[in-house]
């Protein structure tokens, strides 16, 4: 299941999805998983520079993702869903 997208500058594409997942699809590689977050589903991805921003429910959290897949929680922000 994909409940986001989002093209990055290099011409990848993110796909968030269920139990934190988000997959990184290239031209040369196709579907690869990239991160997993702590949260239940990844509702939506904006590009960020070589990462991504993604918001997550139900814990309603904001995480950044590095172009390597590191994951860094920048907020918590009390509602169930983002």
């Amino acid at each position: 299941m994909v409940w986001s997208i989002a093209v990055l500058s290099d011409g990848s594409v993110a796909l968030g999805g269920d139990r934190g997942r988000i997959d990184r699809w290239t031209a040369q590689g196709g579907v690869r998983p990239w991160a997993r977050l702590s949260s239940g589903q990844v509702l939506c991805l904006a590009a960020d520079g070589d990462g991504v921003v993604a918001g997550t429910g139900p814990d309603g959290s904001v995480w950044r993702v590095s172009a390597k897949g590191d994951t860094t929680r920048l907020a918590r922000t009390g509602e169930r869903y983002v």
